[in-house]
């Protein structure tokens, strides 16, 4: 995906989805799967398709709800507008469905970076659990077998966290905190309480089937990967 000043593209699986409008929108401008869905007609239950503003000077506005924020698997992951909240939902690639929401915002994942940085939060896309029923979004987690989506770092005096990997187990992992050194800890999707792992821990960058992936870093620009088994 990536982030333009006016428009923002992902090609999954063969299929176009995009969302016009502003970077930075407060999470409206549309979007749709290219010769198939449209935001308009998959907007979770509560939640206006198009929302009327009236702007001075040029009378009632409508403007398509929702703006895709990430994408992994067969999932885009979008912000709506449900009356004067955020709210982050997972959506079907193939339907548009909604298959989880989160009753928070989520931040825009930065794609068009060809060597992540380890100091940058933006740069962490969502990750999804082997099995396929767990995702990770920053600091938010959706079940999409239950429809369940929590948001762990959201509240006041929360910390910062963003999520990397999630397991079949329903554990996530990644760091908490926005300066050095970050802390970092664990997530159950079940209860998305997050708990603090030893300040030595490192945490996967992904997990496959039967094992985790490492990232280590020389300096800021180049990166080793390490894949360990669950015995290492």
């Amino acid at each position: 995906m990536r982030v333009g000043k006016t428009a923002t593209s992902v090609l999954l699986a063969g299929a176009l989805v995009g969302t016009n409008g502003e970077e930075g929108a407060r999470g409206v401008s549309g979007f749709g799967a290219d010769g198939g869905w449209q935001s308009t007609e998959v907007a979770p239950p509560g939640v206006e398709a198009v929302r009327r503003e009236e702007n001075v000077g040029f009378g009632m506005e409508e403007t398509p709800n929702g703006r895709i924020v990430g994408a992994v698997g067969n999932y885009v992951i979008a912000n709506w507008i449900k009356g004067s909240d955020d709210i982050s939902v997972v959506h079907d690639l193939a339907t548009g469905a909604v298959r989880a929401t989160a009753p928070c915002r989520a931040e825009e994942t930065e794609y068009d970076v060809d060597v992540p940085s380890p100091g940058n939060f933006a740069e962490v896309p969502p990750a999804l659990s082997p099995d396929g029923r767990y995702l990770v979004k920053g600091g938010n987690v959706f079940d999409l077998r239950t429809g369940k989506g929590r948001c762990t770092d959201s509240g006041e005096g929360a910390r910062k966290i963003s999520l990397a990997a999630v397991g079949d187990d329903g554990v996530a992992y990644g760091l908490a905190g926005e300066d050095a050194p970050r802390t970092p800890v664990s997530v159950s999707v079940a209860t998305g309480a997050a708990k603090p792992l030893p300040e030595a821990t490192s945490t996967p960058n992904a997990i496959t089937g039967g094992a985790g992936v490492f990232v280590t870093y020389a300096g800021t620009d180049s990166m080793r990967l390490i894949v360990l088994g669950p015995k290492n």
